[in-house]
Formats: structure tokens, sequence, C-alpha cells
């Protein structure tokens, strides 16, 4: 029962927050025109998260393979003004009043980093959890840092893969990594794979396993060029490693043999320094 009024409290400040923010909003909330013939296009720095819309006279969709544009289109002509409202990976809410015109003034609207917003830790009664935004800010304070520690390595014809440093901020692990290709063949990366599994591998099981989904991993990561190099960072939720196990970071190479094994103890995860 105690849940349920916390549920709704929550509901309710969330509408009250909404909607005094609209209000006080209303001369300068940012105008949107779409039309039925032609495709209204918002582009985002950051990923978009979420997407409500006020009527089924809107209609908008991801594109596919980039979650960062938004399509927006009407589902007919003349419908009564309505409202968008776009949440941004950066933590921010983006509302827009929505009118039909014939031929729209723009069909490119463009959300950069730092663009007026609601926070979306103001409309949560819980803690903010990192954004995209932080997690890109940390990760390049992260690539800024000198050595962790000396550097856990593995190679295979050609392609060598690197850890330099295990960093923390609040209950996230940063993880630093260098991808270097000696070789003249671009090494594209299939699956980066991080579980928890007994030092000794013998007639293991896959339950055995303990998986571990980064949170994010920001720098060039998925492809890396003949002669290449490339540096990136992996937040991973905290954790610490049982006694008998190590953590297992694996890289497969998307339709090649090149793969690449990072042993990690304990003893190294819990000397990361705070970031």
């Amino acid at each position: 029962m105690r849940a349920k009024v916390v549920a709704l409290n929550c509901f309710i400040l969330l509408f009250l927050v909404l909607t005094n923010e609209l209000s006080a909003q209303t001369d300068t909330l940012p105008h949107l025109e779409i039309t039925t013939s032609k495709t209204t296009f918002i582009v985002s720095h950051y990923p978009i998260r979420s997407v409500d819309r006020g009527s089924r006279d809107i209609l908008v969709q991801k594109v596919n393979g980039a979650d960062t544009i938004l399509e927006v289109k009407a589902a007919r002509t003349n419908f009564p003004e309505s409202n968008l409202t776009v949440i941004t990976g950066d933590g921010l809410v983006h509302m827009f009043s929505v009118s039909y015109r014939l031929q729209p003034t723009t069909f490119l609207i463009v959300l950069p980093a730092g663009m007026r917003g609601i926070p979306l830790s103001a409309l949560e009664n819980q803690a903010h959890p990192l954004t995209d935004a932080d997690y890109e800010v940390l990760s390049d304070s992260v690539m800024q840092q000198k050595r962790g520690f000396k550097k856990i390595h593995d190679q295979s014809y050609g392609v060598s893969l690197a850890l330099s440093g295990i960093w923390i901020h609040e209950d996230v692990l940063f993880f630093r990594f260098r991808l270097r290709n000696k070789s003249a063949i671009a090494y594209d990366v299939a699956q980066i794979n991080f579980y928890i599994r007994d030092q000794r591998q013998t007639k293991r099981t896959a339950a055995q396993d303990l998986g571990l989904v980064p949170l994010s991993i920001n720098g060039e990561h998925e492809r890396v060029s003949g002669k290449g190099t490339d540096n990136f960072v992996v937040a991973l939720p905290k954790f610490t490693i049982p006694n008998k196990k190590m953590l297992f970071i694996v890289f497969k190479e998307d339709r090649g043999g090149r793969l690449l094994l990072l042993k990690i103890k304990n003893k190294r995860l819990i000397r990361a320094r705070e970031i």
C-alpha cells in the first residue's frame, strides 16, 4: 500500500512540474510545424530516450540505425494544435507546441547539447542516474588520466588489446582500453563480452558465467582500420570479484579469427581510482 502511495505522489509531482513549467513557458515554447506530405526531422546530440505525442494527429518514429534522429509528420490536415515531448540522453525534457501547416517554414529542428530544457531529475522523486552526457564527460576525464596501472594486454595476428586503468565514480566503474591494429587488414569488432567465471575453466557451463552489461561505451571501438589505433572507455555497474574467480574481457572479430582475451583479478579491480 505504501508503495502505491509513493508511486501516486511521484505521478502527481511529475504532473505538477510539467504543468507549471508549461504554463510558465507558454510564450517561449518552441513551435513545430508539420504537414502530411513532407517529413520534419528533430536531431539531438544525444540519443532520444522517450517521445510522447499529444494526439494521434502527430506521427513520430526514430530513424533506423540512428537513435538521435526523430521523424515527425502530420496524420491529417488542419488538426487542432497539440504538443510533443522529447526526452534526450542528457537528461533533458524538450517540449514543443505542434500545429499543421501546408508548407512548414523549416523541416529541421536541432537540439544541440546544452539546449534549454527541463532536467529529468526535477521530475523524479528519487536519485538521478547518470545520463549519456554524464558518461561522455566522465569518459573524457578518464581518457585524460595518467596510467592507472601496468597495462594488461593480449594480441592476436597483428591486433592488440590493452587495459591501462580502472576508475570509479559513485557506483560506476570505468575501464580504459586501447585497441591497436598493426596489420593492413581492418579489425571489425563483433562482440565485447564481460563476465566473471572460475579461474579454472575445466568442465564449466554457461550457467557458471556471470555476464556484465556495459552502461556505456565512449570512443571509437567498432572498427580499427589497418595500421590504426582506437582508445575508448567502457562503463560498468560497480562490482567485485569473488574468491577463485576472475573477470574475463573478450573481444571477438566479425567474420574473423582474431580473438582477444584479458583476465582481471580482484586485486586489480579494487585499485580503481576515484574520478
